[in-house]
C-alpha cells in the first residue's frame, strides 16, 4: 500500500495516552525487514527477560535482601499484582533503553496501553507509557508530539535517551 498507514492523519485532540494504531505505524516506520526485524524483536524479548533476571537477583532470595524486599512490598501496598506490574514495567523499560531499534519496544508497549484487562503487563506497560511521555516532554519534545499516538514520528535517538533517563532512575 506504499506505506499509506504512515501518512494517515492522527486526529487532533487525541489524549496523550491513547495509542490509536501506533503499534502498526511503529512497525511500518522501522527500516528493518525480514530476519533483521525478527532479530530486533528477539532482542527486545531478550532484554526484557534479562531485566527480570536482574531484578530477581536484586530482590531474591528475600532473606538475603530483606530491606530491599520490604521496601518493594511497602512501596506497592503489599499487593502481589502491583509488584508484578512493576516488574513488567521495569523489564520493558530496560528493553526500551537498551535495544537497537526503540520503535520495536515502543510498539510492544503501545500494544498493551488501553487494554481492558488488568493484567500485570497492561498495568505495568501503561504506567511506563505515561512515564515515557513525560520523559520525552522533559527532553524538549512538544507535548502533542510526545503523545503515544505520535510515537512513530519521533527520532529513535530521543526515544532511547528518554528510556536511558528512566532506566537510570531505577533502584
Amino acid at each position: 500500500d506504499g506505506d499509506a498507514i504512515l501518512r494517515d492523519p492522527v486526529p487532533d485532540g487525541t489524549a496523550a495516552l491513547d495509542p490509536l494504531d501506533v503499534s502498526w505505524r511503529l512497525a511500518a516506520a522501522s527500516s528493518l525487514t525480514g530476519s533483521q526485524l525478527d532479530a530486533a524483536v528477539l532482542e527486545v524479548i531478550r532484554l526484557h527477560e534479562r531485566r527480570h533476571l536482574v531484578d530477581s537477583f536484586h530482590y531474591l532470595p528475600f532473606e538475603a535482601n530483606v530491606w530491599r524486599g520490604l521496601g518493594l512490598l511497602l512501596s506497592f501496598g503489599l499487593s502481589p499484582s502491583a509488584i508484578e506490574a512493576e516488574m513488567e514495567r521495569r523489564a520493558e523499560l530496560a528493553a526500551l533503553a537498551l535495544c537497537s531499534e526503540p520503535r520495536i519496544a515502543l510498539a510492544h508497549i503501545a500494544e498493551f496501553v488501553g487494554e481492558d484487562d488488568a493484567s500485570p503487563h497492561v498495568r505495568g506497560f501503561s504506567r511506563l507509557a505515561g512515564e515515557v511521555v513525560d520523559a520525552l516532554i522533559a527532553l524538549g519534545v512538544p507535548p502533542a508530539s510526545a503523545a503515544i499516538s505520535r510515537w512513530d514520528r519521533l527520532d529513535p535517538a530521543v526515544v532511547r535517551a528518554a528510556g536511558v533517563k528512566l532506566l537510570a532512575q531505577l533502584p
